[in-house]
């Protein structure tokens, strides 16, 4: 089953806006930092029916932000955490979708059991579906390029994103991974660019979960932020790194050289890079500065 829903408001896929769950230890007081001037495009945000979710309660909806230009625009797929729907991540995702990305994601409601490995599929599903149908599931998806495509997972769905990428059935155009609040149980070996972030308060990385999955990847590009002061949900709460997270797509995906000094510097000057612009417990950058060929940006900013 494939249908469209037209755009509605900004809560148009919360069963309400509250916020998220009061759990112990989850919460912060961090204020979310003004829009950036980074951030290009004025954003869409919809909504399509896909069938055949393996953890999504029976629900059919995958939501979709997307920049309103004549793009290309390069497409990313989100996975979402144990509390289902989006986490409440509303304001990164649109971040992402500001700079140039078209952002798809399951919106699965909250599993009253651990859905696990299965969640990789419904990653496979998302893309697959989307990529498929195109204009057919939703307008934005005829500004489409799915040359390359970049995997995003918070906590449950960080867990299983590099699964999703190394899954037989998943599309071999993927060119880079993210992952917020969580890792795999094993332990991937794939020289994709792959970027981790984690805070201080993260109950994720209490034993150095993260961090030591990190230092034990093999890539030849890859970023860890383990970010002072923040808890599990950050993207949600301070969305102090929201930004920098965006711009590794817009760097390893879009191929946009200027998002690339972020984190590679600019001729050897790193005085404005990520790892200087904020309190880190460790922030590391490996790799050499990608060069690209082809590499195309669109004239249409914000106005």
């Amino acid at each position: 089953m494939f249908s469209f829903h037209a755009d509605t408001g900004i809560c148009n896929l919360h069963r309400s806006c509250s916020k998220k769950p009061r759990v112990d230890g989850w919460t912060t007081g961090w204020r979310p930092l003004p829009r950036s001037a980074a951030q290009k495009y004025r954003v869409g945000r919809g909504s399509f029916d896909v069938a055949g979710y393996h953890c999504s309660s029976n629900e059919t909806v995958t939501a979709i932000w997307y920049p309103k230009g004549d793009g290309p625009f390069n497409v990313v797929v989100y996975g979402h955490g144990e509390w289902g729907e989006i986490d409440e991540n509303d304001d990164w995702l649109e971040t992402m979708a500001s700079i140039g990305l078209i952002v798809i994601a399951p919106f699965a409601g909250e599993q009253d059991t651990y859905c696990g490995s299965p969640f990789v599929y419904d990653y496979i599903r998302a893309v697959k579906a989307a990529k498929l149908h195109g204009a057919d599931l939703h307008p934005a998806l005829a500004t489409a390029d799915w040359s390359r495509i970049g995997v995003v997972g918070q906590s449950m769905g960080a867990k299983f994103a590099l699964p999703s990428v190394t899954n037989r059935y998943s599309d071999p155009n993927i060119t880079a991974v993210l992952m917020s609040g969580d890792v795999p149980s094993h332990q991937y070996d794939i020289d994709l660019p792959m970027m981790f972030t984690t805070g201080s308060l993260d109950k994720s990385n209490k034993n150095g979960t993260i961090t030591e999955y990190f230092h034990n990847v093999t890539s030849s590009h890859k970023i860890f932020a383990n970010l002072h002061g923040a808890f599990h949900m950050e993207p949600q709460e301070g969305e102090r790194l929201n930004l920098y997270t965006s711009l590794f797509l817009s760097c390893h995906v879009s191929q946009v050289d200027s998002a690339c000094d972020i984190f590679y510097g600019v001729n050897g000057d790193m005085s404005e890079s990520m790892c200087n612009a904020q309190d880190y417990d460790e922030c590391v950058v490996v790799g050499d500065r990608p060069s690209f060929i082809n590499v195309y940006s669109s004239n249409s900013v914000m106005v």
